[in-house]
């Protein structure tokens, strides 16, 4: 959201709840990023957010036929019940930069999790070494790239946007190819190709409500294409957007006009 009265900046706020089995993670960053126009109508903006990231590994998902693991979190009482086990907060930090030439193109170059943390957690229950759990979740440090070309048909009404996103933790990387045609700046179908993975199609409207300018609906269906396509069948993704676009108040000018007159 741009702030006029913070000369050219733009704040925002994220909050992220993921959970899979028995781990969880919350993340929360306020973000802020300033904004550099260019004559040409280009637009360079630089931003960091900082916030908590917190990890949660719950023993109570899982009920082994052995609860004296020590791969799994428990508290190793009695009656086969286990309770969380794992739950650490950190500082997080990451980092951007982002070009756009409004309607024509864009590149972007950011970074998360740069304090790249490491978590721990043990706990002993008794005197036996294969009671009780040891375990370590490292925070990875990602990257990402990002970049795209508007081309316009129609007299701009209709436009074909390639695009590229590259994702890396410089252990595995991933790569989406995107191409999305909009006709009339209304209607949007296009498709992702993720390497070696899926293959996602999409379509959606945009400002169709006269009243609801800046009301966006979409929707996609990842396919998978990888090994796990055996168990899989596929992802649907709905997507539901609303831009506020705030008007700029009109600075009040004033002015002396002094006047003489002469017999």
């Amino acid at each position: 959201m741009p702030l006029s009265v913070l000369g050219g900046m733009g704040v925002g706020f994220y909050f992220a709840n993921d959970q899979l089995g028995f781990m969880a993670s919350n993340s929360a960053r306020l973000q802020a990023a300033k904004h550099f126009v260019f004559s040409n109508g280009g637009i360079l903006s630089a931003g960091l957010d900082a916030g908590i990231f917190q990890q949660r590994i719950n023993g109570t998902f899982i009920a082994p036929v052995t609860l004296q693991d020590p791969a799994i979190p428990s508290n190793g009482g009695t009656g086969g019940t286990n309770a969380p086990a794992l739950n650490k907060l950190v500082p997080d930090v990451g980092l951007g930069i982002y070009f756009t030439v409004p309607d024509q193109m864009y590149v972007g170059v950011s970074t998360s999790h740069i304090s790249a943390a490491e978590l721990k957690g043990a706990q002993q229950f008794g005197t036996s070494s294969n009671v009780g759990y040891n375990l370590t979740f490292d925070v990875a440090r990602h990257y990402y790239i990002i970049g795209g070309y508007h081309f316009k048909f129609s007299g701009g009404n209709s436009i074909v946007t390639p695009n590229i996103k590259i994702k890396t933790d410089a252990a595995t990387t991933q790569v989406d190819f995107n191409l999305t045609y909009m006709i009339n700046r209304i209607f949007w179908l296009g498709a992702t190709y993720r390497l070696q993975d899926a293959v996602a199609p999409m379509l959606g409207v945009q400002d169709i409500i006269p009243s609801l300018k800046g009301l966006k609906i979409g929707y996609s269906y990842d396919v998978t294409l990888s090994k796990i396509k055996g168990y899989s069948s596929g992802t649907h993704e709905v997507m539901l957007g609303y831009c506020l676009k705030p008007k700029p108040v009109a600075k009040t000018q004033s002015h002396w006009n002094v006047r003489y007159f002469e017999d």
